[in-house]
């Protein structure tokens, strides 16, 4: 019976330790009550920021691919994502970029198929 509750005390030190360690690790941020915010004067932006490939880049000129470099299957949220490297026409082969096929504009999708059909010499 003794040791029993020995070891039931020791389990409770462990967990007590682990729940210590998780709270530190959990790095909790700051929150604010919605008394506390102001209204906001002044004027909005035209366009809120946000890097220009997410934005869609700039209607007048376009981000368009030249040619798929390379293909490859990895991990993304325990699942399997498709990625591909692009080159982007009027941009050197360095500043080529991986891109997960699934955020992919319908222009470069098409290109994707085109080449494959190119490969398979249907086209």
């Amino acid at each position: 019976m003794q040791r029993r509750q020995q070891m039931i005390t020791l389990l409770k030190e462990n967990l007590a330790c682990a729940q210590h360690r998780m709270k530190q690790l959990a790095e909790i941020h700051p929150t604010v009550h919605v008394s506390q915010l102001k209204q906001f004067r002044g004027q909005l932006p035209h366009l809120p920021y946000g890097p220009e490939w997410l934005q869609g880049g700039h209607p007048g000129n376009p981000k368009t691919p030249e040619k798929i470099l390379a293909r490859r299957l990895v991990k993304r949220q325990n699942k399997a994502a498709v990625q591909i490297l692009v080159q982007w026409q009027g941009f050197p082969l360095e500043q080529a970029t991986l891109e997960y096929v699934m955020f992919l504009s319908p222009n470069i999708l098409n290109l994707i198929v085109e080449e494959k059909a190119l490969k398979r010499g249907r086209h």
